[in-house]
């Protein structure tokens, strides 16, 4: 397994002026992310700013734009992050959810797919035993969204090494 890269196109909000870039698939990112100066060739300008913690647990605050996106032929709006200058390419998650795409890491390949609505995910679950939706929950967490899981995992630790009196207590963290 492990990660790899895909060619994709960025162009303006209006879709007039595209640059193709090898983007690298992360689904550990929710946006996607594009060198800024390349973002400016295309005359995209920041439209407002997000922060993000980083992996090693720093918060940073990037510029954002709404721009548009196309794979295989097909063009949407996404919304876009700003990189440092110099930096790479990354195709995010929910540019992937608007293409409906899934990720096949041991083919390293992206594949189309219908996207479970998320009424039909929980009625899928409530009818499962405790020990599969649990099993089921976590899985879909780290197919979809490890760094989350991650903090889910972190919180129930503290709460039974009763650092965190509840869910009040670890949702204000």
């Amino acid at each position: 397994m492990g990660s790899f890269r895909v060619e994709i196109e960025i162009g303006d909000s209006q879709g007039e002026r595209w640059e193709t870039v090898e983007a690298l698939v992360d689904t550990g990112s929710s946006y996607t992310w594009a060198p800024a100066e390349m973002l400016g060739r295309l005359r995209l300008r920041p439209q407002f700013r997000r922060e993000f913690e980083t992996a090693d647990g720093r918060v940073i605050e990037r510029e954002m734009a709404v721009a548009m996106a196309r794979w295989d032929g097909q063009a949407l709006p996404t919304l876009v992050v700003f990189g440092d200058e110099g930096s790479s390419a990354l195709l995010g998650v929910v540019t992937l959810e608007e293409f409906g795409l899934g990720v096949d890491p041991v083919n390293r390949r992206l594949i189309r797919g219908r996207s479970l609505a998320a009424e039909e995910l929980a009625t899928v679950s409530r009818v499962m035993r405790d020990e599969d939706r649990e099993l089921f929950l976590r899985s879909l967490l780290a197919a979809t969204s490890p760094e989350y899981l991650r903090r889910v995992e972190e919180a129930r630790g503290d709460y039974r090494q009763e650092r965190a009196g509840g869910a009040a207590e670890v949702l204000q963290a």
